[in-house]
C-alpha cells in the first residue's frame, strides 16, 4: 500500500489536531500552547504553523509534521500514525 503522503497533510488541519491534545491561542499567523515534548512548560514554546505544516518549540527544538505529532502522542510508527 502505497501512502500519499503530502495528501494527507493537506487533509487535515494540524491546527484541529493539535488542538485535540493541547489548548492553543493564535498569535498572528501562527497558535501556540504547551509543549507536549517537555515539562514544565510554563511559558507556552510550541508553536503551530498551518502554512508550513509544522509545529516548533523554541525551548527543546521538538520540531515536526502532523504525522510526527500523531506518532509522538501515541507512540507508533508512521503508518500507524498515518492511519
Amino acid at each position: 500500500m502505497t501512502i500519499d503522503i503530502e495528501a494527507l497533510k493537506a487533509s487535515v488541519s494540524i491546527v484541529d489536531v493539535v488542538a485535540s491534545y493541547v489548548e492553543l491561542k493564535k498569535r498572528g499567523n501562527e497558535y501556540v500552547g504547551r509543549c507536549v515534548n517537555h515539562s514544565p512548560d510554563n511559558n507556552p514554546s510550541m508553536f503551530v504553523n498551518p502554512q508550513k505544516g509544522i509545529i516548533h518549540c523554541f525551548s527543546c527544538d521538538f520540531s515536526v509534521d502532523v504525522i510526527g505529532f500523531i506518532r509522538k502522542m501515541h507512540g507508533v510508527e508512521f503508518p500507524e500514525a498515518c492511519r
